[in-house]
């Protein structure tokens, strides 16, 4: 089956019309059944009537015209915009389409909503593998990594950086052994139950508001319609914000994010001569040069330059157990993933256990101004 969704402007010229229509056309030509549906706005046509081209418009016979030689069916007999039947749904096959309803708009849409049933069969919900941290047993899982000789470990290899990837495999390895196993369907999306609940209440609304047409009824739909979409977009931004943090679409999700969201780009700043930058090439040779006096320079495998020299440090700074225990304890419960893969309720479980392999990383790194080469990425 494919399914095209169409919106055409009302003030649409006929010749973008005619190219809208000739696209709609290579669409539908194939061996199954098609459907399209979306907002045509073309209110001269009554469908209801008996499709008499007299008196009708260039564009609105072109579309008649696109109908008649696809065989397009449209099933939508009511007013979807006051008195204009604008939002069609048409199809190859009049059989695949049944129940159309018509509800209330979506969204700020004036638009009335239309619903309408699939006659198709069911394939079975394709299953993927997934992580089961919800039935972890994080009592084993800490009790092995207790067992794990961490300094050891890091005393078989000679970087910062390949003592961080070491701990990282460790993990992942735990991850592979204690972690079971659940099939899900995949690409799952469910509203959640109050916002369910509510849209049956907005629906019911809407239709009481329809067949009575009192200002009360409608008031009540107003006010429901508003609380569901407060509450729909807060949920969506919810979802969106697991995205963004959740597997390998991290980074295209952050940068789409940070386009939508415009901030206040950086200054000017001032070089160590006095003298002004204020493109983006200049600033970032500016702080290129800044970060090399602290930090050594690392080839593309983590191997730090063997003439690199550390900094002088008058005031001890020491990073302990206790304290980034705390800081990981007090991470978001939550199923989001970390640049390295790895959930954050499932760091914040065994928190207790790998602290201290983790400050003992960070001192190095300090001491050494050796910076894993997969920092360089994230700050």
């Amino acid at each position: 089956m494919r399914i095209v969704v169409i919106y055409r402007t009302p003030y649409c010229p006929i010749g973008l019309s005619d190219q809208l229509f000739k696209a709609i056309s290579d669409l539908v030509s194939c061996d199954r059944s098609c459907i399209v549906v979306g907002d045509f706005n073309m209110p001269e046509i009554d469908w209801n009537g008996n499709l008499t081209r007299k008196g009708l418009s260039a564009v609105s016979k072109s579309f008649l015209n696109l109908c008649q030689t696809h065989n397009l069916s449209q099933h939508v007999r009511s007013s979807t915009l006051d008195k204009n039947t604008l939002d069609l749904v048409l199809s190859t096959n009049p059989e695949i389409i049944s129940d159309i309803r018509l509800g209330a708009p979506v969204g700020s849409s004036d638009h009335k909503s239309i619903t309408f049933n699939l006659n198709i069969s069911r394939q079975q919900p394709i299953l993927v593998a997934r992580r089961n941290f919800k039935d972890a047993d994080f009592d084993k899982i800490n009790q092995y990594l207790l067992g794990v000789d961490w300094y050891g470990s890091f005393g078989s290899v000679l970087t910062v950086n390949d003592m961080y990837e070491l701990f990282i495999a460790i993990l992942h390895h735990v991850i592979d052994e204690f972690i079971p196993l659940s099939e899900v369907p995949a690409n799952q999306m469910k509203l959640p139950s109050h916002l369910k609940a509510l849209a049956t209440r907005r629906a019911a609304a809407w239709d009481q508001a329809s067949r009575t047409g009192s200002p009360t009824s409608w008031n009540t739909f107003r006010k429901l319609n508003r609380k569901f979409e407060c509450r729909l977009k807060k949920y969506n931004s919810f979802i969106e914000k697991k995205v963004i943090e959740s597997g390998s679409k991290a980074s295209f999700y952050k940068f789409l994010k940070s386009k939508l969201n415009a901030k206040a780009k950086l200054g000017p700043i001032r070089k160590e001569d006095n003298t002004i930058v204020t493109t983006d090439l200049e600033k970032a040779e500016v702080f290129a040069k800044v970060l090399e006096k602290f930090y050594t320079s690392c080839d593309e495998t983590g191997s730090v330059s063997s003439d690199s020299k550390y900094p002088m440090m008058e005031d001890s700074i020491w990073f302990h157990a206790e304290e980034v225990h705390t800081l990981l304890a007090h991470w978001p419960t939550s199923y989001s993933r970390t640049p390295d893969d790895l959930p954050l309720h499932f760091i914040k479980n065994v928190a207790s256990v790998i602290s201290a392999p983790l400050a003992f990383i960070f001192n190095l790194s300090f001491m050494r101004a050796e910076v894993p080469y997969k920092w360089n990425f994230l700050l």
